[in-house]
């Protein structure tokens, strides 16, 4: 057999970044160096903060094409700040991109739009320079330390929730993201004012005093453009709003000198469409950058010195004070820019802003292939001791966004403490801790195997304020992470991230990165929904993958998690597309796996070539595809089910093949099974009913009879479509699957179930 490598990661990735991240904290600015694309010239009308208290600006702005982890994207920072805010309405973020054509001058989403968040859709009806016609929006909040990002698709409006990450935080990957990375340090306290008497020329000068803020790494798919069709420019605009649609004063590029808060978008919450035109304002409030060339180097995303970071990346300065407040006081938690990039080891994330030290969390939430919940499920002693996870259960994040990790972070007594919790299978790590503006990445006291970084810088007193938006850019001290692939069950084919900031009994801020939809209040006590945000509070990490290692099917079934590896001319089975997934067996063979693929669902009958990772679901190994190639179309083969009996279905483990725990015969899950028998409980309104073979398997519900009687369920579960009432012979075909109850002591037992492909899977027989 042969052995499944994955040695030459670091060959393969070691050249994804020209410098190295310094895990300190600082100078996020300085770690993306040449990529800066808007400065903010407004004051902000969502107050500044002086130290860590209320405040928002927009004070520059970079852009710049680069890769990272693999995959091509747009790195975008903005220095600045944005007020954290623990009750509604919070303030946010907008990055409006032309990246494609199909775009409007006028704003289309509206409330109501599926998960679109209200920052972006009480936008509606907003007209734009004459020229911008944006197709995708990028929006983030500050609620209780943690950012929210949302990506709206604005061709369709529809919104994704990308993910979030803590203020202050350092960089990391989005959670539900495809690849992109986020940072944001909100200790920015320099930048525009709210001085409404100074001239454009002097809110430049004082915006670009700014170095701190968020920086990100935007992968092309997150952003709705094909990777292998991207721009060689875009157009760029930001704004600053609140929830409810309010307009500051604080654009990139800026609106001049002297101009007032738009005010709500259009008129009082439930206005009819926007009053809000740009084209009324001088100048253009968007910029188009040049993106042919890419950024030098892989940027330290850690939320500072974002001018040195992306120098001869920035693309528009704040001109005019901020009408969402100069930022004040000393406490406070916000999440401002968010980064994150591949390296040969892992990820490397950068967040710029700042966490109050008394127990809020910065909790940055990540998706690494597949087994992870779009509802927040987390069992009792998992993860942190104060119990956040566990308060935050039933918490939904957006659609398309099922974390698989979280990386939790607070700060107590001047200490930062770091867990990482993996969601798949209900274990937490206590990392270790490292002293606050220690400058150093080291965590000491912790389970910390494969050398985890975190350092937090946690100074960060600039950004935009009450007044001026010139310090929109100024905030460059936060987070520095830095995750190893081992600690994250291994390689993945993109990597989606969220940061949210709560506090330390789970209170759910309206800070997240990406951020929640404009003028999102906190949302309180758990759970939340961010389902119904127009954004998406995840954003996606484009991942370079190393060549992959050519294996059988068999090889590929005991393969270590992580394993990279590629298997050709293999029949699909099975595909349930509304899952994601379908399943392969080999020629001839009972040997099967479920692969995941949320893009490619080919149709029974087709032979594929797959190239994806080792992963596991549900307890059974599976492949995360990054490529399903067609070989031969659907219908071109029938694959022939294995007859057996119900107690042989699921078989038991065997050679790190999965199977049930007290399963018979040899492991066989994933493969497409016939199994002939009485249906002993059955009704089509329902998606299942139970066959029994003669074994006489009992998982112990029940159902009620003609009389209301309690009577035990008999046979086999058979989970689909049907038309089955009770008393028919019937010949079930479909994929050996499992499931789980709970017994009388309340331990999980596991079940041998058929997943049916169809409706006509279920066909009535003569009784032998």
């Amino acid at each position: 057999m042969r052995p499944i490598l994955v040695a030459a990661l670091v060959i393969a990735l070691a050249s994804t970044g020209a410098f190295a991240v310094t895990f300190d904290g600082r100078s996020i600015p300085t770690d993306f160096a040449g990529s800066l694309k808007a400065t903010q010239a407004n004051p902000t009308s969502f107050g500044d903060t002086w130290g860590n208290g209320a405040g928002s600006e927009l004070d520059q702005l970079y852009v710049a094409a680069g890769t990272r982890n693999g995959l091509s994207g747009l790195y975008v920072a903005i220095t600045g700040n944005l007020e954290p805010k623990t009750s509604p309405p919070a303030n946010a973020y907008v990055i409006l991109i032309e990246a494609a054509p199909g775009g409007s001058n006028v704003l289309t989403p509206k409330p109501g739009d599926p998960n679109v968040p209200d920052a972006v859709a009480y936008l509606n009806g907003t007209t734009l320079d004459v020229g911008f016609n944006p197709t995708c929006a990028i929006t983030f909040n500050n609620w209780a330390n943690t950012v929210y990002v949302d990506a709206v698709d604005l061709i369709w409006n529809q919104g994704r929730y990308l993910g979030s990450r803590p203020v202050n935080g350092g960089g990391g990957m989005l959670q539900y993201a495809l690849g992109s990375e986020f940072a944001f340090n909100n200790t920015n306290t320099v930048g525009v004012t709210s001085n409404e008497t100074k001239t454009p020329e002097q809110n430049a000068a004082d915006a670009a005093t700014a170095g701190t803020g968020m920086e990100a790494f935007f992968c092309w798919a997150d952003l709705g453009v094909n990777p292998w069709e991207a721009p060689s420019s875009v157009k760029v605009m930001v704004l600053l709003d609140s929830k409810t649609g309010y307009m500051s004063n604080q654009t990139l590029p800026g609106m001049g000198g002297g101009q007032a808060n738009p005010g709500f978008a259009g008129g009082p919450p439930g206005g009819p469409g926007s009053m809000v035109n740009y084209q009324n304002i001088g100048g253009n409030q968007f910029v188009t950058v040049d993106i042919s060339t890419p950024i030098a180097g892989t940027p330290v995303l850690e939320g500072a010195a974002i001018p040195t970071d992306f120098a001869g990346h920035l693309v528009a300065t704040q001109d005019n004070h901020t009408g969402f407040g100069d930022r004040t006081g000393d406490e406070g938690s916000e999440l401002d820019q968010l980064f994150a990039t591949q390296t040969s080891t892992g990820l490397d994330i950068g967040i710029t802003g700042n966490l109050e030290n008394g127990g809020n969390f910065w909790l940055v939430f990540l998706e690494l292939g597949p087994g992870g919940s779009q509802v927040l499920q987390v069992p009792d002693g998992v993860g942190p001791m104060s119990g956040v996870l566990q308060a935050m259960r039933g918490t939904r994040f957006n659609n398309g966004f099922a974390p698989t990790h979280v990386l939790c972070m607070n700060i107590y007594d001047g200490s930062l403490h770091v867990d990482l919790t993996d969601l798949k299978n209900g274990v937490n790590r206590y990392v270790g801790h490292a002293p606050v503006n220690g400058g150093s990445g080291n965590l000491a006291d912790g389970d910390n195997p494969n050398g985890i970084l975190v350092a937090f810088d946690n100074t960060n007193h600039l950004g935009v304020t009450g007044e001026s938006a010139s310090g929109a850019a100024t905030a460059t001290t936060g987070a520095e992470i830095h995750l190893t692939w081992a600690d994250l069950g291994g390689m993945a084919c993109g990597v989606k991230a969220m940061a949210l900031l709560t506090g330390n009994l789970g209170f759910i801020s309206n800070q997240a990165l990406a951020p929640f939809d404009v003028e999102t209040p906190s949302f309180g006590n758990p759970p939340a929904d961010f389902s119904g945000q127009t954004t998406n509070q995840f954003v996606s990490i484009p991942i370079t993958l190393p060549p992959y290692t050519p294996s059988t099917l068999d090889e590929v079934r005991i393969a270590p998690e992580g394993s990279q590896v590629t298997f050709t001319n293999v029949w699909v089975s099975a595909t349930f597309a509304e899952e994601g997934k379908y399943y392969v067996q080999a020629d001839g063979s009972p040997l099967a796996i479920a692969v995941y693929d949320p893009v490619t669902s080919p149709g029974e009958g087709a032979k594929v070539t797959v190239d994806g990772f080792v992963t596991r679901v549900g307890g059974a190994r599976a492949v995360a595809a990054c490529q399903t190639t067609v070989v031969e179309p659907p219908g071109t083969k029938s694959v022939k089910p294995y007859a057996m009996s119900s107690k042989a279905v699921g078989g038991t483990g065997s050679a790190g093949v999965a199977g049930l725990t007290d399963g018979a015969g040899a492991p066989n899950l994933g493969t497409l099974v016939c199994v002939c028998g009485r249906v002993t409980y059955g009704d089509p309104y329902e998606m299942y009913y139970y066959l029994d073979d003669g074994a006489g398997l009992k998982d112990g519900t029940t159902h009620l009879d003609f009389y209301l009687n309690e009577v035990p369920n008999v046979g086999i579960k058979v989970v689909g479509p049907h038309g089955l009432f009770g008393g028919e012979f019937v010949r079930a075909v479909g994929i050996a699957s499992k499931y789980t109850t709970l017994d009388s002591e309340n331990r999980p037992v596991e079940h041998a179930m058929i997943q049916l492909r169809k409706y006509e899977d279920s066909q009535t027989i003569t009784e032998p």
